[in-house]
C-alpha cells in the first residue's frame, strides 16, 4: 500500500517570503488532510547586510524585511511570530512546529550572536538554507540571485561556490545547535 506524506516542514508564510498567511496555510493543510505542519520562515542576519552589492536588489523584493544586520533588532518580531504560531496551533487544535530556515555565516561573532538569539525563542527546529555566497572570511556577502551578474570571472565564481558549500557543511556539523541541511 502506498502511503502519502501528510506533513510538510519547509513552509514560509507572509512573515518572510511566503504567499499565504499562517491562518490560510493551516486551513489548507487541514483541507488536504495534513496531520501537522512546520513553519520555517527565513532567518537571515549578517552584520554587513547593508553593504552587500546585492542590497539594492534585496530591497526590491516583497519580503525585503527578512534581510537584517543584527539579531537584537529583530528579536521582538520573531518572538511575536513564534507566539502567533503557538496560539493558532492551540485555537485550531492542529499541530504546528516552529522552525527557521537559517542562513549560516562564519564571520567572527556570528555564531555566538545566533546562539543567544535562538535561546530567546520558543522554536522546534532549524534548517540551513544559505541564499548567499560569502567571501573567504565571510565579511562580504552576495545574494545568489545576483551572483552571476556581479561576477563574470569564472575563477572567482568557482571560489565563491566552493566557499558556499564549506559553509553549508559547517552548519550541518554544528552539534551545540541542531541545524539540518537541505540542498
Amino acid at each position: 500500500m502506498l502511503s502519502v506524506q501528510n506533513y510538510s516542514y519547509h513552509n514560509h508564510t507572509v512573515f518572510s517570503d511566503g504567499r499565504d498567511t499562517l491562518v490560510a496555510m493551516v486551513k489548507r493543510a487541514k483541507e488536504i488532510g495534513f496531520a501537522e505542519l512546520g513553519i520555517s520562515d527565513h532567518l537571515i542576519v549578517h552584520k554587513n547586510m547593508y553593504q552587500s552589492p546585492s542590497w539594492a536588489d534585496m530591497q526590491q523584493k516583497s519580503a525585503a524585511h527578512i534581510y537584517n544586520a543584527d539579531f537584537k533588532s529583530i528579536l521582538d518580531k520573531y518572538r511575536y511570530h513564534c507566539d502567533e504560531i503557538r496560539r493558532l496551533s492551540r485555537s485550531e487544535n492542529f499541530k504546528l512546529y516552529i522552525g527557521f530556515e537559517v542562513d549560516y555565516f562564519t564571520y567572527d561573532g556570528w555564531e555566538e550572536e545566533f546562539k543567544w538569539f535562538v535561546s530567546q525563542l520558543d522554536y522546534d527546529y532549524l534548517h540551513s538554507g544559505n541564499h548567499f555566497f560569502c567571501s573567504e572570511n565571510c565579511e562580504k556577502i552576495i545574494n545568489m540571485a545576483n551572483f552571476s551578474s556581479l561576477f563574470q570571472d569564472n575563477q572567482l565564481q568557482y571560489k565563491y561556490i566552493v566557499q558556499h558549500f564549506f559553509y553549508i557543511e559547517k552548519s550541518g556539523r554544528k552539534q551545540n545547535v541542531q541545524i539540518s541541511c537541505s540542498y
